[in-house]
């Protein structure tokens, strides 16, 4: 998921996000790594429900990750667009 989309934009939280970024950006990416963490195994908010097709689709966690990943495509300047067709399921 993120790790992905930052592996192949070169923004790797291993290393200092480019020269000419802000704290704005920074701060977009981490507050996605810190959501991800609680969501994730040994999180405080962990629970394998959450990583199904349906959660997905309803689940309030999902949906407030939707929403900080709207803000640091808003933080970046990058459009909010929907996924290339061959990047989606159904594609």
């Amino acid at each position: 998921m993120i790790w992905h989309w930052i592996s192949t934009t070169g923004l790797r939280r291993t290393r200092p996000l480019p020269a000419g970024s802000v704290p704005a950006e920074s701060q977009a990416l981490d507050a996605i790594d810190e959501k991800l963490a609680t969501m994730s195994r040994d999180g405080a908010e962990f629970n394998a429900e959450l990583w199904t097709d349906a959660a997905l689709k309803s689940s309030p966690h999902w949906q407030q990750l939707r929403t900080l990943a709207t803000a640091a495509l808003d933080a970046f300047g990058w459009a909010v667009d929907a996924p290339p067709a061959n990047l989606t399921r159904g594609g």
